[in-house]
């Protein structure tokens, strides 16, 4: 493959379910040492290797991983494959962003895991020979650089061991995982937060679950940008409730259960605990 001008654009995909630290600084890493100007994380709707009912919802997913990486000039969040015929094969995607994309050099980002299991893709021989792919180690799965063939490259990243599905379960125990989070996306860790707090409060199995379902609800509508929805949501959910605090801004709320005008600041700060 010949060598080329155009702008070097990293294709990070994956459900991002939910986006870690683990990517960022993998992204990081391949911008600053490995050449490439740019990474697209580019949200999958459906890895046809996984079922859909493990993935949070599109819109969630994706919106926790422009938040993550607004601050970062090198970054840039992709629903590239919303618009393509689901479930998304990445000879598919590849295809249909050199199309789209001609002033860009694509580079195809995946860990060694996936490489020892290329075979299983879609078209695979196809990837090969028509993008440059860049492999990243993972534990327990070592490449032999010199048996690449001459359009895949073996990059020495620091490696790891940080999975989504980690990060899920430990939300779902209520656990505080906030420094394997970006600071934008812990919002979900505070909402699930109520798991810890039902637990300590003695709360019932099934008041724990409720508990975790409107908060969950309120989440998304927050991370959406939906505010006015996620007040009216909040107001209403409250109402009823035995015992609710809630903090804005460092400021305790009365009682009553009314809900004051807020400001954009509003689904970034808020920090909920819920008992009933």
């Amino acid at each position: 493959m010949k060598k080329s001008h155009r702008l070097k654009t990293g294709i990070f995909s994956g459900s991002f379910n939910p986006i870690h630290i683990g990517h960022l600084a993998l992204a990081n890493y391949l911008c600053e040492y490995e050449g490439l100007d740019e990474i697209w994380f580019m949200v999958t709707p459906q890895n046809p290797l996984k079922t859909q009912d493990e993935l949070w919802s599109d819109e969630l997913r994706l919106r926790l991983v422009e938040l993550c990486i607004s601050d970062y000039p090198h970054f840039r969040a992709s629903d590239f494959e919303f618009h393509l015929p689901r479930p998304s094969y990445s000879v598919y995607t590849l295809e249909k962003l050199r199309e789209a994309y001609p002033d860009r050099e694509f580079h195809f980002i995946i860990g060694s895991d996936n490489w020892a299991r290329f075979d299983r893709w879609f078209q695979p021989e196809r990837i090969i020979k028509e993008n440059h792919i860049i492999i990243y180690p993972r534990p327990g799965f070592p490449v032999a650089a010199e048996e690449l063939p001459e359009t895949v490259r073996l990059v020495h990243s620091p490696v790891f061991e940080i999975s989504s599905t980690f990060i899920r379960e430990a939300l779902k125990a209520g656990k505080d995982v906030r420094y394997f989070l970006h600071t934008q996306s812990h919002t979900i860790n505070e909402v699930c937060h109520c798991t810890k707090q039902a637990r300590a409060n003695q709360m019932s199995e099934r008041a724990c679950q409720s508990n975790i379902g409107w908060s969950s609800t309120l989440a998304h509508l927050i991370l959406m940008s939906y505010f006015d929805i996620a007040k009216e949501f909040f107001k209403k959910t409250l109402t009823g409730l035995g015992l609710v605090w809630y903090y804005m801004s460092g400021q305790e709320e009365s009682p009553q259960m009314t809900v004051p005008a807020v400001s954009e600041d509003f689904p970034r700060t808020i920090i909920i605990d819920a008992l009933l």
